[in-house]
């Protein structure tokens, strides 16, 4: 929680939300728009929330997790979302 709070410290070193606006527009206006949108101005909070995302599994599941079936659910979404 403490390195949660000393990050949101640091956003004001980041630029304007430029970007989050424009992606919004993309979102209301696009014929397929995404179910989620990561928007950030560096990777490093982009891969944080991946990460988090990542964790859930075991959250959700504790002890009952294996790599063969997460990467295998993993294989299943990235291919929904390519279509």
């Amino acid at each position: 929680m403490q390195g949660s709070v000393r990050a949101m410290g640091n956003y004001n070193k980041y630029p304007e939300p430029h970007d989050v606006a424009k992606a919004a527009l993309r979102a209301f206006t696009s014929a397929r728009p995404q179910p989620r949108y990561i928007v950030v101005p560096v990777d490093g909070p982009a891969a944080v929330t991946i990460r988090k995302a990542m964790d859930e599994p075991e959250q959700l599941n504790p002890g009952h997790n294996n790599r063969e079936a997460l990467v295998k659910m993993l294989d299943e979404a990235l291919a929904k979302v390519a279509k």
